[in-house]
């Protein structure tokens, strides 16, 4: 970026408004090719209706563009309708989980296909701007005193000191000088978005030089923004904007903007008022709002994308300047080397930068069609109801205001008064051609009745007829997917870029982005498929693909576990059937097919162990197996040592029992010696002794 930019103001305007002015009165004559766009939208009134018959107008663009819509819808919103393609493939899918989360979770992703369908399909083009964000929520705080080390840790959680009071004191502990805060207020900022966010641009705020082949070669390209003071005072404190920006429009006392739009704004407030609505008062606001003091007042922010010799080096740099009023707030290098602008559209034209509008392709068909379609119901009406010829002004009149069960007064004779009048019914020349341009509506827009099931007379076609009808109407649908889906591919990549750029806020822990993820080269692959035909179709070749990756694909290892799962999640979405629950994720089935890998590798190896161990302990127990006439010797020692033991104990036993005789016999003489020494009774007088 230039060190000092040394252009003034006056030469950037100089050189701005002539290339602004011409991009202005080219967007007015678009509007007025949009609003003939969005009348056929509408079906308004052609404006040759005659009272009394009808008024109906043919849906032929209405129809066109919403039965586009759900197929589109469903390509560029399912899980996986872009891939980043990488040398390293699970770096990619990371990026495309990560971008595919700040699209669809940090913002709604799915309005925002919507709105890019919808303008794409109505007018010329649809624009998006992909852009860095860093938003914020800020909450107010007050503090009636802060110390040094307490302002340090506040501004480290965050807060900003917007107003407060130096004071200057003696610590009493350290009696030296010291600062505090007292009546301190502040702003406690959190993170809201920071990152590449994708807007819808109404083709109202849009500008491009006339003649332009693409937005990248475009002398000027800019984006008219609606915005308030309030706004401008908050760019000014962020520093987007230049410091005393909010005072110089406050001098602007008429609360106008200096550059006419009428004709775009009238185009904005007719989005509104199609449908019989009214915001007069909320698009002229009141006069108290457009007071040059009001915050609320509304200005119209100019965000011009040019190339600039802002450094008077000789050389153009691609630059941003902002107007509001007509006086410039900010300029700067544009960071992204291009207008941040990526654009869709249906019908591509050589060598321009504007597509062919649907509706304007199918204007005149649906004019004939509204025509044809008005003369079969008045046919019908006049065939149905008589027409009755009277000179009677009271019976004129009872008719005219009859309902059906009515009974009506003739004064005089039937014949005479009454001439009932019944035109014949339609001629079927009406339908013929009401037929042959509803042919020609299918032929240009590539919506069939037949890709729609509306045909009730289907059942009377040839099968292979209407697959034929049906193949063709899917093959332009492709198409317009496909040049739609390059401006989304775009986008994919500047939100790739812009996260190497600036690294977003995601707080989602499992998709922080790691440093350098971002970086390297890689390619963006956009998904298409339409109709349920082409689904089929594609869900029978991956059903052939499965049943290849099952037989040989994972036992030859050409393929693993992952790419089964992959594919029959893939099987799933085409027919619309939810797999995801049903199964283990991707890398879930990766991580377990690992597992179970080195598994059955432990088990081998366990099993060998097991081997090894059974052949080790056979040649430990032939090792100790011992010799048998080794064996032999020994039992005869211990034999010959049990018969010296038993001798012994013989021996022993046989003198304690001879011991035990010797004292039994010496015993039993001592008891006879002493018996006969003991002298015998004698028997007592005058006693038979044998009584």
């Amino acid at each position: 970026m230039p060190d000092k930019i040394s252009i003034s103001d006056d030469d950037i305007k100089a050189i701005v408004k002539p290339e602004l002015d011409r991009a202005r009165d080219w967007a007015e004559q678009l509007s007025d090719e949009r609003k003939r766009c969005r009348e056929m939208y509408d079906m308004a009134k052609l404006g040759n209706e005659v009272e009394g018959f009808s008024h109906a107008v043919a849906s032929t663009v209405f129809e066109a563009v919403e039965w586009l819509k759900p197929g589109l819808c469903e390509i560029f919103t399912h899980d996986d309708f872009f891939t980043v393609k990488m040398q390293d493939a699970e770096r990619g899918d990371r990026i495309r989980k990560i971008v595919r989360h700040q699209l669809f979770t940090q913002q709604d992703g799915g309005r925002i296909i919507r709105e890019y369908l919808d303008t794409a399909l109505k007018y010329h083009n649809s624009v998006l701007k992909v852009c860095y964000v860093d938003e914020y929520d800020d909450s107010a705080a007050e503090f009636p005193r802060l110390s040094a080390e307490d302002t340090t840790r506040l501004e480290q959680a965050g807060y900003r000191l917007d107003k407060y009071d130096e004071v200057t004191g003696i610590d009493p502990t350290t009696m030296q000088p010291v600062m505090w805060l007292e009546n301190v207020k502040a702003t406690h900022r959190a993170v809201k978005f920071r990152g590449p966010k994708v807007m819808p641009v109404p083709p109202w705020e849009f500008f491009i030089s006339p003649g332009a082949r693409d937005i990248d070669t475009a002398p000027l390209v800019a984006h008219c923004v609606p915005r308030t003071m309030h706004d401008i005072k908050v760019g000014e404190n962020a520093g987007v904007y230049r410091k005393g920006s909010y005072a110089k429009l406050l001098d602007k006392a008429d609360g106008g903007d200096t550059e006419d739009t009428s004709t775009l704004d009238e185009e904005r407030r007719e989005q509104y008022e199609e449908d019989g609505l009214t915001i007069e008062d909320a698009l002229t606001h009141s006069p108290v709002a457009n007071k040059a003091t009001n915050p609320a007042r509304p200005v119209k922010l100019w965000e011009i994308y040019t190339r600039l010799d802002i450094d008077a080096d000789g050389l153009l740099e691609p630059v941003i300047v902002r107007m509001c009023e007509g006086e410039v707030i900010a300029v700067e290098e544009n960071p992204y080397k291009r207008p941040p602008f990526r654009v869709g559209r249906v019908f591509e034209v050589a060598h321009r930068f504007e597509g062919k509008a649907l509706p304007l392709v199918l204007e005149h068909d649906q004019r004939e069609l509204t025509n044809l379609g008005r003369m079969f119901v008045d046919a019908a009406a006049e065939a149905a109801y008589p027409t009755a010829v009277s000179n009677d002004e009271a019976f004129q009149r009872q008719w005219a205001d009859r309902a059906p069960g009515d009974s009506l007064l003739v004064t005089g004779p039937p014949a005479d008064r009454v001439v009932f009048e019944r035109a014949p019914a339609s001629d079927p020349a009406v339908l013929q051609a009401i037929e042959m341009l509803e042919g020609r509506v299918e032929r240009k827009s590539g919506v069939s009745r037949y890709n729609q099931g509306l045909d009730a007379d289907s059942l009377n076609k040839t099968a292979t007829g209407i697959s034929i009808i049906a193949s063709a109407g899917g093959q332009r649908q492709k198409h317009y997917a496909r040049v739609l889906g390059e401006a989304l591919r775009d986008v994919i990549r500047d939100m790739i870029r812009i996260n190497a750029m600036w690294p977003p806020h995601i707080e989602d822990a499992d998709l922080q982005p790691e440093a350098g993820l971002f970086g390297g080269n890689f390619s963006i692959e956009i998904e298409v498929g339409v109709g349920p035909q082409d689904r089929m179709a594609q869900s029978q070749f991956l059903l052939q693909h499965q049943e290849w990756i099952t037989k040989f694909g994972i036992p030859s290892g050409a393929a693993t576990v992952e790419h089964a799962v992959k594919t029959q999640s893939k099987i799933g979405k085409l027919q619309g059937v939810p797999f995801d629950d049903l199964m283990l994720s991707p890398e879930d089935a990766a991580r377990n097919a690992d597992l179970a890998q080195k598994l059955a590798q432990a088990q081998q190896q366990i099993e060998q162990m097991g081997k090894q161990m059974q052949q080790m302990q056979g040649q430990l127990a032939k090792a100790k197996q011992p010799d048998p006439q080794a064996h032999q010797m020994e039992l005869g020692v211990d034999m010959q040592k049990h018969r010296d033991g038993l001798q012994v104990d013989l021996m022993k036993n046989r003198e304690k029992l001879g011991a035990d005789m010797q004292m039994q016999r010496e015993r039993m003489a001592t008891d006879a010696m002493a018996a006969a020494l003991m002298p015998q009774p004698k028997p007592m007088g005058g006693m038979d002794a044998t009584a």
